[in-house]
């Protein structure tokens, strides 16, 4: 009890009580306490003392203490009144504090008396009781403060006001102020409710007056409140709009007018400039003030001219020259076009990285001690100089290659066709057929075998390779050290977010099932299926572990998006000319993932109507079943010909991105408005034809409309007859690969060739044969123009045609879908008679394309290389909208 009594009195002994700001001078001496308590509380009679006198202290007092010993102390105590105040004159004492505290069970009584030493006044006795350490820390904060009345002449706060505020309710002022009426005044109190007040940040200046009243002190804050800013202007801009800075900023119209913020702002400013390559801008501001206290703030820019990168110094690059270190830098310098291309900016994120790419680039080329300093930046007023100084050390050869840890995988527990051992896996690696050390092959290397483990079900191999070099032999040996861990199979798989696509067409698309073996190439390769749908506008992947070790979870939350669309629309090319059309498309018609489609095109030489579905997965397997309905109008330019259709189409996956094709379709042709040239060649009639196809199709292209990598390729027979009018056999084969170069530009390469003939008692008629030129086969060409001409001089369709197209294409705004066309496009058509490749036409050119949100918009201007008489080679300017071929 005693020891929790001292504990409770020490804790409320620890309770900061209000700092009050005495007259210094005041000398005051604290004598024990006497305890009168049933338990040994002896203690307190220290305690409490001592505590007055740390209290005292912080309220400006000098304490003194007794000029006799304790025992002399405790004798004048016992003798009384006169005794102690001889003791407060003999030790030099202007007030003298002593008392008792009595203590029965958890309740008290205390009194404390205050005497001025000099005089015959009697003392001020103060008294108080209460229960536990709660009406302890009460009674005594009562009693002292009614003593620092007398002993201090202390003031008491009668109000607290506040003055000057217009816009700042002095509610919220008064909130931080800390005195409250009823207190007693302490100019230290006031000074901090003063810094309280400016640490709001409304005001620029604060004054605290105080006025004696015979209730006490009315205490006035007056504040006078900081402008706030009516309007933001930015003056001398150029490089961007105003709103575009002023969004920036993290000022606004209304806030308040503070000066380290409007500085930080230009800050802010500058940066926004230096992004954009005006090194040399200068920002400074202007506060024009205004009544009721507000502002204008105007940001005054001198913008500098627009500096790109004139040089960039390589120093220490002895087994590399310039060329070869700028390739494979993002940053590069100003160049011819530069104007129009990003050549020659400066990105100082692009340059940081690039430290690290030069670093790579040496380390693959066998140089593993090779070091990159940070790039030095000299700043001209037109330019930009940059220095980048390599120390290549010495050029290491690949060492020995070898394998450690647990990777051996027997081949009949695992359902596999050979054993994984040290020697199977060391036929996979790349990096032994290496001369020198390449960074880079040893990390495709171990990315190669993590697949590997990956793919057989471990999920959790940890492979790296560890290098060890020799500098006096400069090899470096490798060593693959691998911990393939335990086989890891997917316990559920669970999908959340499709409200409208069902379960199955999602989970149809993924090489991944429950209860089976992890594949990380599966997983990665389902999620690249399920994008490829188009049904999701997102699609987060989660792989928590399952209810033991060996069990994980996958979780697919999607998110979906529109998928029906209504189009209705019109343009011009220069194919068709004028243009309308209408469009209604359900791509995942009901959820299933089912295709329907209705379209109606009417152009200057063709209309075309059709009604189409496509079931992807019938019978549950990926079995391709869709049906088309369709009647097309064309002009040709001796007659015109209506074809209406009906067909079948029927598709099967055979290998990773190959698919095989069938079709049926059943057409009526008529050819009709033969014009009077060519009565000798064409007829009015009606004619029918079976078609059957078959078709091989591979595509692994990663984008459906801009590609940047993969290809497809196309291998297909046409076969007309044997029931029918038309009798003929047509080849086609295509292929087309997407490959990124340097600096975004992507590289593509197509080639495509055709041939036709007609089948013995079977008719081929002219609208069957080819025709090429134009945006989607030779540039530059028109269609007419490649022609074969028949005994009369009439043009006709070619029997066969070769063609073969390269281009470079680089974002100029890849945010905004829009390229920078440039190719080089051989090719012609060949009637009978005439062999393959007899002569081959080129033409060259350029051109935009803009996946624009009204559709892809291709614009292009092609060159015929090798112009024959009456042909002219200043250059065919053509326009689409459509896809690419």
């Amino acid at each position: 009890m005693i020891k929790r009594t001292l504990l409770l009195v020490s804790a409320f002994l620890m309770i900061a009580s209000p700092v009050i700001c005495a007259d210094v001078g005041v000398k005051t001496m604290v004598l024990p306490f006497t305890v009168n308590s049933m338990e040994d509380l002896s203690q307190l009679g220290s305690q409490i003392p001592n505590q007055i006198k740390t209290r005292l202290k912080q309220d400006g007092a000098i304490i003194v203490e007794p000029s006799i010993s304790s025992d002399g102390v405790a004798a004048a105590i016992k003798s009384g009144v006169p005794a102690i105040r001889a003791l407060g004159v003999e030790s030099g004492a202007d007030w003298i504090i002593w008392g008792s505290i009595t203590w029965i069970g958890q309740s008290f009584s205390m009194d404390m008396k205050l005497m001025e030493s000099k005089g015959s006044a009697r003392p001020e006795v103060y008294f108080n009781q209460g229960d536990g350490i709660e009406g302890l820390s009460g009674a005594l904060q009562k009693i002292s403060s009614s003593a620092g009345l007398k002993m201090f002449q202390w003031k008491t706060v009668a109000k607290v006001m506040v003055e000057g505020n217009n816009r700042i309710e002095a509610d919220a002022i008064k909130r931080i102020i800390k005195t409250k009426a009823g207190d007693v005044y302490s100019k230290k109190n006031v000074t901090n409710d003063i810094r309280a007040i400016y640490k709001m940040g409304y005001f620029d200046d604060i004054q605290a007056e105080q006025e004696e009243t015979s209730k006490g002190i009315v205490l006035k804050y007056k504040v006078k409140e900081k402008q706030t800013i009516r309007l933001i202007r930015v003056k001398g801009i150029d490089a961007f709009d105003a709103k575009e800075i002023i969004d920036e900023l993290t000022i606004s119209t209304g806030s308040i007018l503070n000066i380290f913020k409007v500085q930080s702002n230009m800050k802010i400013i500058e940066e926004l400039y230096k992004g954009k390559n005006y090194h040399n801008v200068e920002v400074s501001y202007i506060v024009n003030p205004l009544d009721h206290n507000q502002a204008d703030l105007e940001f005054i820019i001198n913008e500098g001219a627009k500096v790109k990168i004139n040089e960039i110094k390589f120093i220490g690059n002895n087994d590399f020259d310039k060329g070869d270190l700028l390739d494979v830098m993002q940053t590069n310098e100003k160049g011819w076009f530069s104007w129009i291309t990003s050549s020659g900016e400066l990105n100082m994120e692009d340059l940081e990285r690039d430290t690290q790419r030069l670093k790579a680039f040496y380390h693959n080329n066998g140089y593993v001690d090779a070091a990159v300093s940070e790039p030095e930046l000299d700043f001209q007023e037109k330019s930009i100089n940059i220095t980048i100084k390599i120390n290549e050390g010495q050029k290491y050869k690949v060492g020995t290659i070898s394998i450690e840890g647990d990777f051996e995988v027997d081949a009949a527990a695992m359902n596999l066709t050979k054993d994984i051992n040290s020697e199977t896996l060391l036929e996979k690696l790349t990096i032994s057929e290496e001369e020198f050390f390449n960074g880079e092959i040893l990390r495709k290397d171990v990315l190669r075998l993590t697949d590997l483990f990956s793919d057989i079900g471990f999920a959790h191999s940890k492979i790296y390779p560890r290098t060890n070099k020799d500098t006096e032999k400069l090899i470096v040996d490798i060593v693959y050290v691998i911990t393939k861990g335990s086989v890891v199979y997917f316990e559920k798989i669970i999908i959340t977010g499709n409200t409208r696509t069902r379960d199955k067409v999602i989970r149809r698309m993924l090489p991944v099932v429950e209860q089976g073996r992890y594949s990380g190439t599966g997983l990665k390769r389902g999620v690249r299926y399920l994008r490829r749908l188009e049904y999701f506008e997102d699609i987060k992947v989660d792989t928590p572990k399952g209810s033991a070790d060996d069990k994980m979870i996958l979780k697919l939350d999607v998110e979906e998006k529109q998928t029906g669309s209504f189009t209705f629309g019109g343009g011009y090319s220069t194919s068709e000319k004028a243009f309308v059309g209408v469009e209604a498309i359900e791509r995942n018609f009901l959820g299933r993932g089912q295709t329907l489609g209705v379209k109606a095109e009417v152009g200057g030489t063709t209309t075309r109507y059709s009604l189409s579905f496509t079931e992807p997965w019938l019978f549950d397997i990926p079995f391709s079943a869709g049906g088309d309905i369709y009647n097309v109008l064309t002009e040709y330019d001796y007659y015109d010909k209506e074809a209406n259709g009906i067909g079948i189409r029927l598709a099967y996956p055979i290998f990773r991105d190959t698919q095989l094709s069938f079709s049926h379709y059943y057409e009526v042709n008529t050819t009709s408005n033969i014009s009077s040239v060519a009565t000798n060649t064409y007829s009015e009639r009606n004619s029918d034809v079976n078609i059957f196809s078959v078709a091989l199709k591979y595509d692994s292209r990663n984008d459906w409309f801009q590609p940047t990598d993969g290809g497809n390729a196309l291998a297909a027979i046409e076969y007309a007859g044997p029931v029918g009018d038309q009798g003929y056999t047509r080849f086609t084969t295509e292929t087309g690969w997407y490959f990124p170069l340097y600096w975004d530009v992507i590289g593509f390469t197509h080639a495509k060739a055709a041939y036709i003939y007609r089948n013995e008692g079977g008719e081929l008629p002219d609208y069957k044969l080819f025709r090429i030129g134009g945006m989607n086969s030779l540039r530059g060409f028109k269609k007419r123009d490649l022609l074969p001409r028949n005994e009369y001089g009439l043009t006709v369709g070619g029997s066969k045609y070769v063609h073969f197209n390269n281009e470079l294409q680089y974002p100029l705004f890849k945010d905004k879908g829009v390229y920078l066309i440039a190719f080089y496009d051989a090719g012609d058509l060949y009637g009978d008679g005439e062999t393959w490749f007899d002569t081959l036409r080129h033409s060259a050119g350029y051109g935009f394309r803009w996946k624009s949100p009204v559709g892809p918009i291709r614009i292009e201007c092609g060159h015929i290389l090798d112009p024959e008489e009456g042909e002219s080679n200043s250059g065919k300017w053509e326009f689409s909208m459509g896809g690419a071929f």
